[in-house]
């Protein structure tokens, strides 16, 4: 992580990190997913997108895995602005950042943005498994897409903000080095001295 102080820091959009469905790695773990199961998660997930943009009046960006398929997330996500190799800039541009399952939102966490956790009864208990992590340590605040957004929209802000103020443990204890050093002799030292002694 290596927040870009060249980037403005603003309020403008809606953004979601997209998860990778058909990642090699989450094959292997879990298998193919669904076809049913996919077109289901993305009506569903559409449907939020819609709601929580038409509510706050902001514009959602979609911003996918460096491997994903562009083509294939225009198509399913028409309509909305999909960027690659864009996330961290976007993050900087958030109003709001959703996300499933990636490290990608320690940036989030360090700019202090209001952030929810997704969850989806349609998702892999493995994406949900990464995401709730950063719920437990970090205190963000879950949703699930199937449940009445209306039910919470008129609160929602308050609560965001409020789930803010448990980022500041997780940034002092997992991002801010206590060594000057740069981050990457810290974790050769730490290798060494877990493995070798040294």
């Amino acid at each position: 992580m290596s927040l870009n102080n060249t980037y403005k820091n603003t309020s403008k959009t809606i953004v979601l990190l997209d998860a990778m469905v058909d990642h090699t790695e989450e094959l292997r773990i879990r298998g193919a997913w669904s076809k049913s199961k996919t077109k289901k998660h993305y009506k569903n997930l559409k449907l939020f997108l819609k709601k929580i943009s038409n509510h706050y009046n902001k514009k959602v960006c979609i911003c996918i895995h460096p491997k994903d398929d562009i083509k294939k997330k225009k198509k399913i996500f028409k309509g909305y602005e999909v960027k690659q190799f864009e996330t961290q800039k976007n993050i900087y541009k958030a109003f709001l950042v959703l996300f499933f399952d990636t490290s990608a939102i320690i940036d989030a966490i360090s700019l202090k943005k209001k952030i929810i956790n997704i969850v989806s009864d349609e998702i892999p208990k493995s994406f949900t498994d990464i995401g709730k992590s950063f719920t437990t340590r970090a205190g963000i605040f879950e949703f699930n897409i199937e449940d009445n957004f209306d039910k919470i929209k008129s609160k929602l802000i308050y609560i965001l903000t409020k789930h803010t103020n448990n980022y500041d443990k997780y940034i002092k204890n997992y991002i801010i080095l206590k060594s000057r050093l740069p981050g990457w002799e810290v974790v050769i030292s730490t290798l060494k001295k877990r493995y070798f002694g040294k």
